[in-house]
C-alpha cells in the first residue's frame, strides 16, 4: 500500500514537472522505451489514476507509468539501493534532514528526461515524501498516511 501510495504521488508530480528545464538525460529515455518495446515478459495492471507496465532492463525491474484516458508516457520509475544513490543526492538528504534514515528511493524518469529522485523518510514523526532534483535541491512533496 505505502508504494502504491508513493508511486501515485510521483506521478502526478512527473505529469507536472515534465514542462520544467530538461536536464539531458533523453537517452537514458530512449533506452528505456526501447528496453520496453523489446521485453518479451511486460506485466501491465491498471491503478487508480495510471496504467503501469512492470519490465526489466539491465536487471533492475522498471515500472512505466501511463495516463488512464490516453495511454500517455507518464515517465519510468526504478527504485535503488542506498549504494545506487548518486553521491549529489545523498549530499542533499544529508544537507536537509541530517542523518535521518530512509527507504523506498526511487529514480523518476519522465517523459521530457527530467529526473527526480524520491524518498520516504520520518521528519517530526511524521512519515514524507521528499524529492530531490538532480540538482541537489531537496524539500518535502507530500504528506503519508498509512491505514
Amino acid at each position: 500500500m505505502k508504494n502504491i501510495l508513493l508511486t501515485t504521488a510521483l506521478l502526478i508530480t512527473a505529469s507536472i514537472s515534465s514542462f520544467a528545464e530538461n536536464n539531458g538525460n533523453q537517452k537514458m529515455l530512449k533506452e528505456l522505451s526501447a528496453a520496453l518495446r523489446k521485453s518479451e515478459q511486460i506485466a501491465w495492471c491498471n491503478k487508480a489514476e495510471f496504467r503501469q507496465a512492470t519490465f526489466k532492463y539491465n536487471d533492475k525491474v522498471v515500472n512505466a507509468f501511463y495516463t488512464l484516458d490516453d495511454n500517455e508516457l507518464i515517465g519510468y520509475g526504478i527504485y535503488l539501493s542506498k549504494e545506487e544513490v548518486p553521491e549529489m543526492i545523498k549530499t542533499a538528504i544529508k544537507n536537509k534532514y541530517g542523518g535521518k534514515e530512509y527507504s523506498n528511493i526511487m529514480m523518476l524518469i519522465d517523459s521530457a528526461g527530467l529526473i527526480n529522485y524520491y524518498i520516504e523518510t520520518n521528519i517530526n514523526k511524521t512519515n514524507v515524501v521528499v524529492r530531490i532534483t538532480s540538482q541537489g535541491k531537496a524539500s518535502v512533496y507530500k504528506k503519508l498516511q498509512y491505514n
